[in-house]
């Protein structure tokens, strides 16, 4: 399914949160929409997943007028994964992604059992949780629950998954998890659209990114014509270390981008910084001497 949005204006009161933002998702492609804080992703997502009426503009699912597509046919075409969801009954874990095939269900559905089981271990042994599938979802880590959820989403088995910072809550190894695994979805021909913080994790994982800042977007395209220097610091308003490690780049913030940094023994300034794919630090100029930093 192709979700597109075209001019979307959202306000809040008297605050602008979006304002002529156009989108596009695809089938097979991972997106990651990033931004600072404040600037409108989860609202963006909000409203591409129909859960939210823009003051302006419009969202098309394969070129029909969101408000034309019957709300079923969506959810069962369309997961969504909403930033800090909670679980407020004592359900099992397999109970809690078991909800994921509630589109599928209804008064006069024919309910296809082996397909709902079949669907919900498959989410489950994805997500690296079966093996806790009995126990109860509140005694669980906020990781673990996270990770749930995920499960719930994927149990759906939607064209269209919807993510809202699924690794915020994560530890580094289930962050990895998480992307591969949104990865190898994509992969099967699942558009997703994942909202994230971490930078790297951005541009290693995402097939575009959609840079929104201030409600607008300030940039969009392939992760290394989206995270350059110039734009992580007018955006994000810091500088970042950045290099490449086993034909990845890597992207640590530093310092604010308003800063100047100092040798702390010499007091002289130092300059610009990156890593060279081997745990060295070096300097900027004699970096770009050279094709490749993993070398």
């Amino acid at each position: 399914m192709i979700i597109s949005a075209s001019g979307i204006g959202v306000k809040r009161g008297d605050a602008t949160i979006l304002q002529s933002v156009d989108f596009v998702a695809r089938p097979g492609e991972l997106v990651g929409l990033i931004g600072p804080n404040g600037a409108g992703k989860s609202t963006l997502l909000e409203v591409i997943a129909g859960l939210r009426k823009p003051e302006l503009g419009e969202v098309f699912y394969d070129g029909k007028l969101a408000s034309s597509v019957p709300r079923r046919s969506l959810a069962r075409r369309l997961a969504y994964l909403k930033q800090d969801a909670a679980v407020d009954w004592p359900l099992s874990v397999e109970k809690v992604v078991a909800l994921g095939r509630l589109p599928y269900s209804g008064l006069f559905a024919a309910r296809d059992r082996r397909a709902d089981d079949k669907a919900i271990r498959a989410a489950m042994e994805t997500a690296g949780i079966a093996h806790f599938a009995e126990r109860n979802v509140q005694t669980l880590s906020g990781g673990e629950r996270a990770r749930v959820l995920l499960a719930r989403a994927l149990a759906v088995e939607a064209e269209t998954l919807l993510a809202d910072e699924p690794v915020d809550a994560l530890d580094p190894l289930h962050q990895l998890n998480v992307m591969e695994l949104l990865r190898s979805t994509r992969d099967r021909g699942t558009g997703i659209v994942v909202v994230l913080h971490d930078l790297t994790l951005a541009s290693r994982f995402c097939d575009r990114l959609v840079l929104l800042d201030r409600g607008r977007v300030a940039a969009e395209g392939a992760p290394e014509d989206v995270l350059t220097d110039e734009i992580i610091a007018q955006c994000y308003g810091v500088r970042a270390l950045t290099g490449i490690h086993a034909g990845g780049r890597f992207i640590v913030p530093w310092q604010k981008a308003s800063q100047q940094l100092h040798d702390l023994k010499t007091d002289r300034l130092v300059p610009p910084l990156v890593a060279n794919g081997h745990g060295r630090i070096v300097p900027i100029n004699a970096a770009q001497q050279r094709r490749t930093l993993d070398s």
